[in-house]
């Protein structure tokens, strides 16, 4: 475990934001039906959408491969 923190864990050294999130799916569940999930995020003044895919559980932590990308409205 020490060492999966090492690659994909990220020290939270900056101060408290305020992040507004909405997840999306469709009216059958398909993120859901396939492990996966949509986000999207409003912070620090700018939306981002991120989507996350089936990944690995090892105890606590969860690693799971995803893509954010910037939306301009």
């Amino acid at each position: 475990m020490p060492e999966l923190l090492q690659v994909y864990a990220t020290p939270a050294t900056a101060g408290a934001q305020q992040l507004l999130n909405a997840y999306f799916d469709t009216a059958d569940n398909w993120f859901r039906r396939h492990d996966m999930g949509l986000r999207t995020r409003q912070k620090q003044g700018h939306f981002e959408q991120t989507i996350k895919l089936a990944g690995e559980q090892h105890g606590a932590l969860q690693i799971r491969p995803g893509s954010t990308w910037t939306v301009r409205v």
